[in-house]
């Protein structure tokens, strides 16, 4: 049995996934709302590997910390674009095609 901070680690794939899957479920421009970290996270990324190859004793430390943020950030928009969906009112079919 690990730590309670050994859980932060987890938020680097929840992130990952959570991040695809939000992107792929949201369209318009709330699809770029919620990309919007990964013009952070891909140099992140980037820089974690580049330290881990050098061999650096605290390559993660970046990764960690921003993956959490990231989260935190992704399932605000996820969450936020899901309630603000489910309150519109349908569209029917005379009102969704005007000519």
């Amino acid at each position: 049995m690990g730590y309670p901070d050994d859980l932060i680690w987890l938020a680097v794939p929840a992130y990952i996934i959570l991040q695809f899957v939000v992107i792929w479920r949201l369209s318009g421009p709330s699809r770029w709302v919620a990309a919007l970290p990964l013009v952070f996270m891909v140099p992140i990324f980037v820089m974690t590997v580049v330290a881990y190859a050098q061999e650096k004793n605290l390559w993660p430390l970046l990764l960690l910390f921003a993956s959490a943020v990231a989260l935190l950030y992704v399932v605000v928009v996820g969450l936020f674009m899901w309630t603000a969906g489910k309150k519109s009112p349908p569209v029917t079919q005379s009102e969704g095609v005007h000519r």
